[in-house]
Order: C-alpha cells, then sequence, then structure tokens
C-alpha cells in the first residue's frame, strides 16, 4: 500500500507479508515458513537508492574572498539539478559585484523524492578603493625640502623618480619630468594602484647690477636699477619699492637684494651693498667754504687743485661726488693749503 507523501514530505510504503512466517521473505535460508512471492532486501534498496543523502551534496568554485570588481563565477555542484541560493547568485553564478559587502552565505539545494537537502559555504566581499596620493603637489622646486607623502587607503608603497619610502624628495629627481609617482597595494582582497605626474623645476637666474657703492647720507633718494629678470622687488633698509633713501638706511654698508619669483612659483634673489657715508667737513663752517675755497684749473682735466687757508692745521681727505651721490675714486697729495 502506498501512502504518498506525509506531512514531513516523506514518502511511507507498506508491504503485508500473508504466510510468511517470522523468516525474511525470500531468505536463503529457509526457517520455518518463508514467502518466495519478493526479495525483501531488493525491495528496501530500491526504495532508499533514490534518496541522495546530505553527505552526497557538495558544490565547488567559490572562493574565500572576493573584491566587489571580480567578474561572476561559474560553481560547481554534487548532484546536479539543485538550485544556488543567496545574494550575488544568478543561476549557477556568484557575481561578487551584485552581492553584500561583507560576508555571504551561498547554500546549494537539491530535493529528491520529497526530501531536501543542501550545503552551504561562506565567501567574504570587499570594497575596492579608489587609491590616492596625498599630500603630493604637481610642480616643485629644485630647492623645495623632502615632502611626506601618504596614501589611501594606507598600507600601500610609493615608487618613482626621488621615491624612498614614503617620501618625495625633489633634489633627488632632479630637474625635469613629469615624473610618475605610483602609489599601489592591496587592501581586503582588492588590489588598488593610482599615479600622479611631478615637475622640478630650476630656480631663476637673477642678478642685481648697476646702482652707486657709494653715497652721502645726505643725499636725495635715488632709484634702483640692474634688477634681471624685470618684475621682481626690492628690499632693504631706507628702501621703499625701488627707490633707496641714504638718510633713512644711515651711514654704514646697506645691502639691497632684489628677490624675482618666476612663472614655476621658484624664487630667487641677488644683492649689491652701498656705503652710506656721512659727507660733512669737521671744523669748516660751509658758508667760510663758499667763500674762502678755490679750484684750478678750470676746466679741469687730469688734475684739480683745491686751495683754502682753511685747510691749514686739519687733515682733509677730498672726496668726489656725481649728481646722483655716487664716489668716484681719487688720488691726492697734501702741500700746505693746498690739496
Amino acid at each position: 500500500d502506498y501512502y504518498g507523501l506525509c506531512g514531513d514530505s516523506t514518502l511511507f510504503v507498506h508491504y503485508k507479508i500473508i504466510g510468511g512466517g517470522h523468516t525474511w521473505p525470500d531468505a536463503l535460508v529457509n526457517i520455518g515458513v518463508t514467502n518466495r512471492d519478493f526479495n525483501a532486501s531488493s525491495v528496501i534498496w530500491n526504495f532508499f537508492k533514490r534518496y541522495s543523502t546530505a553527505a552526497g551534496i557538495a558544490f565547488s568554485g567559490l572562493a574565500d574572498t572576493y573584491c566587489n570588481t571580480a567578474s561572476a563565477i561559474t560553481l560547481s555542484s554534487t548532484p546536479s539539478g539543485g538550485i544556488f541560493s543567496g545574494t550575488g547568485i544568478s543561476g549557477s553564478q556568484f557575481n561578487p559585484a551584485t552581492a553584500t559587502l561583507g560576508a555571504n552565505n551561498i547554500t546549494y539545494t537539491v530535493t529528491s523524492h520529497g526530501c531536501t537537502y543542501s550545503a552551504k559555504q561562506t565567501t567574504t566581499v570587499f570594497s575596492s578603493s579608489s587609491a590616492s596620493i596625498n599630500g603630493l603637489n604637481k610642480n616643485y622646486c629644485i630647492n623645495a625640502g623632502t615632502i611626506t607623502l601618504s596614501g589611501t587607503p594606507s598600507g600601500g608603497t610609493f615608487s618613482g623618480s626621488g621615491i624612498s619610502g614614503g617620501q618625495f624628495n625633489p633634489q633627488t629627481a632632479g630637474v625635469g619630468g613629469p615624473y610618475t609617482i605610483t602609489y599601489q597595494g592591496s587592501s581586503g582582497g582588492c588590489n588598488y594602484s593610482t599615479t600622479q605626474s611631478v615637475s622640478v623645476h630650476d630656480l631663476p637666474v637673477v642678478s642685481l647690477t648697476g646702482n652707486a657703492d657709494s653715497v652721502c647720507s645726505n643725499a636725495a633718494a635715488i632709484t634702483l636699477v640692474g634688477g634681471s629678470p624685470s618684475g621682481g622687488t626690492y628690499s632693504g633698509a631706507g628702501v621703499t619699492n625701488s627707490s633707496f633713501n641714504p638718510a633713512s638706511a644711515g651711514a654704514g654698508n646697506t645691502t639691497i637684494t632684489y628677490s624675482y619669483t618666476d612663472g614655476n612659483n621658484c624664487s630667487a634673489s641677488a644683492t649689491e651693498t652701498i656705503v652710506v657715508s656721512t659727507c660733512t667737513t669737521s671744523g669748516i663752517d660751509e658758508a667760510d667754504l663758499e667763500r674762502e675755497i678755490t679750484l684750478y684749473p678750470n676746466p679741469a682735466k687730469n688734475e684739480l687743485i683745491i686751495q683754502s687757508n682753511l685747510f691749514a692745521g686739519k687733515k682733509i681727505k677730498p672726496e668726489v661726488y656725481d649728481v646722483t651721490g655716487k664716489i668716484y675714486p681719487v688720488s691726492f697729495k697734501e702741500q700746505g693749503n693746498k690739496i
């Protein structure tokens, strides 16, 4: 008698043995009455062999981890005919891109003659990170210091010209470029890599020439010249924009600096020294000089005589200036009241 599927999806089959006594039907040895209408061993095996056991359910091809950028993977199963289920499953394929980030439970289920069996595996999907280089500019001057870099995600390695560990040294890279700096690594089963270009520029050639070597402290302000390339700035004591005021600078050596920054934001400078002298005639009143000093010949070519009774008994050092206050070197000899 077949009773069909039971409530728990099991099949129940009942055999009634007539005149069989207590002996196994169709047994090899007769013990009392033995029924030979059918073989009980064969009937039982034919009933059970239709069903799979849980130990026979398996599938393969699923790795422990995936990056979510990986391609879909085709899974193999035993026995065939079952159904895969779980996030990222489509038919017999597992697609990391559509799976859940983190742990994913994948199940293979087989139903046979009302019995359901399954096998399960777990795989973890990691997110592929967009890598980036932090702290690296596109341009550097050759005199820039060492730059410490960082990468996202952390844990990767840098490579390229001027790279040592996690640092970029423009002087090691040298003037030139663009150089390619690479940052790469692996995070959670996902490989990442990114690049960035960087160039190293030389400093501009800057010069400063043509200004007076020395001026009197009471001379008028002079316009500074000779800074090259044009477009730079002058600085120093007594300097306002491009004007130098000896009185503001004060007596002594004054360093004038010309600084220039080029289109790559690289800067350099040049200097010139102007000596500011206190130009007074110690012990002689200027009004007396106007009345009692004689200069000849006039015009003079190679020699000029300065004569005055005011010179007697005094140490005199003549200095000759042009209209800008620049001192011209001269040689002289004292002869009584003459120089």
